[in-house]
């Protein structure tokens, strides 16, 4: 597990480093006065400023707090073992949200400098992404408190942790695909609702799901 998530943790030292040199490039381009664009409505259009401080540090600084999250994780985790089995799943989740942040923050950026960054198709593409990814390592992922469908269900019944997280590959998925295809294609506000309102009822599901297999475990 360690060389697994050593190469994770580079890759995040690596982003967060990145996105303090940007930070820092254009702290020093922008006037001390600058609004810089921090949330997009679903139809593309900045509505929200912050202050030059919040707009070009908010994100960089995110980042490193979950890098320091994932870092100390693994030692915390009462199943460690199952973590430590789970370790290809835990890499994809890590470094798959150290690099969604670091786009995140390079759009802002370009946004601060006049840029018309299509934020309504890029959040959805890549979120779909990871969203594909974590889809991928479901079935990766061992019984543990720190990673994955985490219910009172799956966190008592081995059945229902195998059963929910195999179902789980497939929600998420078709979520992640449904994503994707939104920021090709662009759906608008409704069809951003429609998605979002999807995500969240397949989330629901797959917990009533959990509590299912958790009633056909035969050892409980």
């Amino acid at each position: 597990m360690k060389k697994t998530l050593r190469r994770s943790q580079l890759l995040h030292l690596a982003a967060v480093a990145a996105m303090f040199l940007l930070t820092a490039w254009a702290w020093g381009q922008l006037p001390p006065d600058a609004q810089i664009p921090t949330h997009w409505n679903a139809s593309g259009d900045v509505d929200q400023t912050s202050s030059k401080a919040f707009g070009l540090m908010f994100a960089p600084l995110l980042s490193l707090a979950m890098l320091a999250l994932f870092t100390v994780l693994p030692a915390i985790e009462p199943r460690r073992e199952h973590l430590e089995a789970s370790a290809t799943a835990y890499a994809v989740a890590w470094s798959g949200i150290a690099l969604l942040l670091a786009l995140i923050h390079a759009g802002i950026v370009l946004a601060a400098f006049g840029y018309d960054v299509p934020m309504d198709r890029a959040m959805p593409l890549l979120i779909g992404f990871l969203f594909l990814g974590l889809a991928w390592a479901m079935p990766r992922i061992q019984s543990n408190f720190m990673l994955g469908i985490r219910t009172p269900w799956t966190l008592s019944s081995e059945y229902s942790w195998q059963r929910t997280h195999a179902a789980g590959r497939w929600v998420f998925g078709a979520i992640g695909i449904a994503m994707v295809a939104m920021g090709l294609v662009g759906v608008g506000e409704q069809g951003f609702m429609v998605v979002i309102g999807g995500a969240v009822a397949a989330s629901l599901a797959l917990a009533g799901y959990s509590y299912l297999m958790w009633r056909q475990d035969p050892e409980t």
